[in-house]
């Protein structure tokens, strides 16, 4: 069931990461077409977004990748029999021999890998949300600069025509 598990595990991932990465290609054609229309900044915003979510799928498929190899190098089963040797050398006070010493540290460090592969990509999340939120608070207050200019401009003609339509009235 553990294995089952892990394999859709590394399936949704591949797929993911695919349809992803799919997606940013398709975004940097739509920059590339529309760069003429863009500000600097949005150009930039775009082009290092791009990049992140790239890189992020990337790491997404060593992810998978790294989780399909506990399976196809038997680390786990391997860990599995360790860890029921551990159990037996409690009671019989028997050491691991050289192989298995550097079978486990072999393990610890390719688990270590997947981990620190985990950590990047959850910093890469953390970047692109930091950076989606710097990318919303310049464009509401770009929106709250057009507003207040266009109230600046209407605003006496507003006033004008209901002075008119009052002077009429009376």
């Amino acid at each position: 069931m553990e294995q089952l598990v892990a394999w859709v595990v590394v399936a949704v991932s591949v797929l993911a990461a695919v349809a992803l990465g799919y997606r940013q290609l398709t975004v940097r054609k739509w920059l590339h077409q529309n760069e003429v229309s863009l500000s600097q900044e949005d150009i930039q915003y775009h082009r290092w977004s791009i990049r992140r979510r790239l890189a992020g799928c990337f790491l997404l498929m060593l992810l998978a990748a790294m989780i399909a190899g506990i399976y196809v190098f038997n680390i786990a089963s391997g860990l599995d029999e360790l860890m029921v040797l551990g159990e037996k050398a409690k009671e019989t006070g028997q050491k691991l021999n050289a192989e298995q010493e550097r079978f486990l540290y072999n393990s610890m460090s390719y688990v270590c890998v997947l981990l620190l592969v985990l950590m990047a990509i959850i910093f890469l999340v953390g970047w692109d949300i930091m950076a989606i939120r710097r990318f919303g608070v310049r464009h509401r207050q770009r929106i709250r600069e057009d507003r207040r200019a266009m109230l600046e401009r209407q605003l006496p003609l507003l006033y004008a025509e209901r002075r008119a339509v009052r002077d009429q009235e009376t």
